[in-house]
């Protein structure tokens, strides 16, 4: 399928979020306290580092939130009244099981350089089969779903973001996609364009969902690289912020700090370094993403 956007200009757009980037396996991170303050290094080779930014105090309605890092969930629904995530069309970016498929724009990028790595591996088969969704149309599944271990009801599913995709192959059923070279080659790499399993085999009791090897959210780096080294799914990637105040972490020659803030007042402390990103995690929290080659 022809691509209209070229791989080398959707790195450039990834490496303006923060998250384009073929990492190797990072190092142990450095822990935050609750105020900020690093704790003891959990390996003597963990990377410090100090943000040099001026922080400063924001009121809450004034941050620039990419809600990246959002959680989706049967406890978390999407907050009604709020502004709808972004959404572009996937088709002819990436190949797509329907041309009226959506992506969030971040992570149709990463897809599109996803699929390219795959293809240039030998993996050239990698679909969309799923994107965006509307409300109307995750209530019909809902209701037509006679497992409902594998679906959420409407008004939280991820699928509502954009930022979700059921990832698929050519000529592999879906119930035998994680048992394939194809299926464990998503699983192993996807992390590294900022991608996590979403409801890996073993957090079923913490996601709430059924294992499904197929579905995909992006969530951008450091933070995917975090959740694949410590095997994390979102929920506890997000309390373990929340427990520790963030950590720093470098991944090939980008350096990242991650800092976690909940209001005050409606207010929180937030750097002014370009170089960051700022989302809320839809559980009262904020994520602070500062990076610096």
């Amino acid at each position: 399928m022809k691509r209209f956007l070229s791989v080398l200009c959707l790195a450039a757009l990834l490496c303006a979020g923060g998250g384009c980037q073929t990492p190797p396996r990072p190092p142990s991170p450095v822990l935050r306290g609750a105020e900020g303050a690093p704790t003891a290094p959990v390996s003597p080779a963990a990377p410090v580092f100090s943000v040099t930014s001026d922080w400063a105090d924001v009121p809450v309605g004034e941050l620039e939130d990419t809600r990246l890092l959002a959680l989706i969930n049967g406890e978390h629904p999407i907050p009604d009244g709020g502004v709808p995530f972004p959404t572009v069309s996937a088709y002819q970016t990436v190949p797509v099981a329907a041309a009226d498929i959506q992506m969030h724009p971040r992570a149709l990028a990463a897809a599109d350089a996803l699929f390219a790595r795959a293809e240039a591996e030998g993996f050239d088969g990698f679909f969309i089969a799923s994107g965006y969704r509307t409300r109307d149309r995750q209530t019909q599944l809902y209701e037509e779903a006679d497992d409902k271990a594998y679906v959420q009801k409407p008004g939280h599913s991820e699928h509502q973001t954009g930022l979700a995709a059921d990832i698929a192959y050519t000529g592999i059923g879906q119930a035998q996609f994680g048992d394939t070279d194809e299926g464990r080659w998503l699983a192993q790499n996807a992390w590294q364009y900022g991608f996590i399993l979403r409801y890996p085999e073993d957090k079923r009791d913490v996601t709430g969902i059924a294992f499904e090897p197929w579905h995909f959210r992006y969530v951008g780096q450091p933070h995917a690289a975090y959740c694949h080294d410590n095997d994390l799914c979102l929920e506890e990637y997000l309390q373990l912020l929340a427990d520790s105040g963030g950590f720093d972490i470098t991944l090939e020659r980008q350096t990242y700090s991650v800092f976690y803030a909940r209001p005050r007042d409606d207010v929180i402390r937030a750097p002014g370094a370009e170089r960051c990103e700022i989302s809320s995690d839809n559980t009262g929290g904020y994520i602070i993403t500062v990076w610096e080659d």
